[in-house]
This record gives structure tokens, sequence and C-alpha cells, in this order.
């Protein structure tokens, strides 16, 4: 009886979504999301995320120690405005910059890593967004031009954090009058959505154009500036308040959490313009349960 009463229910809620745009819209974007196993990319752009950013901190880290090794205030500065912003690993790196020391193999070591890891997450993106826009395997790129791509994408995200981190360092010092903490933000969700745009359209083999890319850059510009605002302290004080018990693991943990959460935010963005421009609903989810019994 119980299990016909729950399946009813179901039924009815199925049917309900279905015949109202927004909910219907909502759960197409999900369901695609899972059945273009999202889920999966997501933790593989988690887990190289995780590898690259320990070198990506460091050799900035070293390079703004090489060129202000005679002001040591400033460094400073620059080091909490925007290495510090950084959850779980920021205040850490922050607290021990004076420890970090600059030499060639260790600069050569971190940009190799950079490199590997950085591909690894670009060529993992690539392969996500060509799936969310059904691009048959056979048209995409091979190794050569999908790594050249690969590069390109690392130049547009490197351009990103770049602009990001004048953005934040000028908010912090407060070197210009007109930039306030509003203004800040403002601009720092147009990075991220200029971000997001710029990777969606190189990293898909399918030409798009702004007008499909912009809806889903918009949403997760502004969501990717809510995690980094929201997330970002949510987590750290997670992990300040189990550091004493599960001390590096809960570091290791929390980052893992936030990359993961940005990796999620990027491809349903991804999966929003894909709905939106093949008005991909409404949607059962019916059968999505049915197929993915464990899941659920």
């Amino acid at each position: 009886m119980a299990p016909r009463f729950v399946s009813g229910v179901v039924e009815k809620v199925d049917a309900w979504q279905q015949k109202r745009t927004v909910p219907a819209f909502v759960v197409a974007t999900w369901v695609k999301y899972r059945d273009d196993r999202g889920q999966q990319y997501a933790a593989l752009l988690s887990y190289y995320g995780f590898i690259s950013i320990f070198p990506l901190l460091l050799l900035f880290v070293s390079i703004v120690t090489l060129l202000l090794h005679d002001d040591p205030t400033l460094r400073d500065r620059i080091v909490t405005s925007l290495v510090g912003r950084l959850p779980v690993i920021g205040t850490q790196i922050q607290n021990n910059v004076d420890s970090l020391q600059v030499h060639g193999l260790l600069l050569l070591i971190g940009l190799a890593t950079l490199l590997w890891a950085g591909l690894k997450v670009v060529r993992n993106a690539q392969n996500a967004f060509n799936e969310q826009w059904g691009v048959p395997y056979v048209q995409r790129q091979g190794v050569v031009r999908q790594s050249i791509r690969g590069l390109a994408a690392l130049a547009v995200i490197g351009a990103a954090i770049v602009g990001a981190t004048a953005v934040t360092s000028l908010a912090a010092f407060g070197d210009l009058p007109g930039l306030t903490r509003v203004t800040g933000a403002l601009i720092a969700i147009l990075l991220n959505v200029v971000f997001l745009g710029a990777s969606f359209e190189i990293l898909t083999e399918a030409r798009l154009g702004i007008r499909v890319i912009l809806p889903g850059a918009l949403a997760g510009g502004i969501a990717l500036w809510a995690l980094q605002l929201v997330g970002g302290t949510y987590v750290e004080r997670v992990i300040a308040d189990a550091s004493d018990i599960y001390g590096a693991f809960a570091t290791v943990f929390g980052l893992l959490i936030w990359l993961a959460l940005m990796a999620r935010v990027a491809l349903l963005a991804n999966e929003v313009n894909a709905v939106l421009c093949r008005r991909a609903w409404p949607r059962t989810f019916v059968r999505t349960i049915a197929r993915h019994p464990v899941e659920e």
C-alpha cells in the first residue's frame, strides 16, 4: 500500500511541474544535468582543480615575494587581500608567507604541475560541455587541437583571475574613491559572466553565439559570486569548528567541497543554456527515478 501511495504522489507532483513553466524548466535542467553525467564531470573538475590550485597559489605568492622583497608591508597587504580571501587554504598561505622560499626549480615544477592539471580541467570541461550540447564524439576535435583550445581557455581563465585580482586589490586598498563594495561586487559578477561565457564558447565544439550563452553566463556569474561570498565563509567556519578534530583532513575536504560547488555551478549554468536554446522542457523525472533506483 505504501509504495503505491508514494508512487501516486510522485506521479501527481511530476504532472504538476510539467504544467508550470518555472518548475518544469528547473526540473528539466536538473534531469538533463544528471543524464549528461554532470556529477561525474563535476567530480573530475574538482579533483584536477584541487591539484592545480596549490601550485597556482604558490606561484602567485612566490612571484609577489620576489617582486616585492624590499617592501614586505605591501607584499603582505596584497597577499592578505587576494590569497587570504580564498576559503580554507588562503588563510594558511597568508600566515606562512615568510616561510615560502623562491627557487627556480620550485617555480618550474609548480608551472609544469599547473599546466598539466589545468589542461586536465579544461579537457574534462570540454567533454562535459560537448555532451551537454549533444555533440557526437566523432565530431569532436583530436587531442592536439583540444590541447590548443585548452591553452586558449587557460589564457581566458588567467585573464579573468588577473582582472578579479585587480578589482579585489583596488577595493581592498581604496585606491579609487568610486570603487565601493557594491561597485566591486558588480565588477566581480561581470568578470564571472565573461569568464563563464568565454568558457562556454571556447570549450564547446558547436558555435553557440552570445544570445545562446548569455542566460547561463548571467545566472552562473551571480551564483559564483554568491558562492564566493557566502559559501567561502560557511566552509571556513565549518572547517574552523572541525579542525581540532579532523586537522588537515578538514582542510582538504573543505577545499574540495568549495571546488565541487563551483564546478556544479558552471555545469548547471551551461545546462540552462542548452535547455533554453532547445526548449527542452517539460521533462518527467519519474523515468529518471526508475533508471537510478540506487541514487534515490
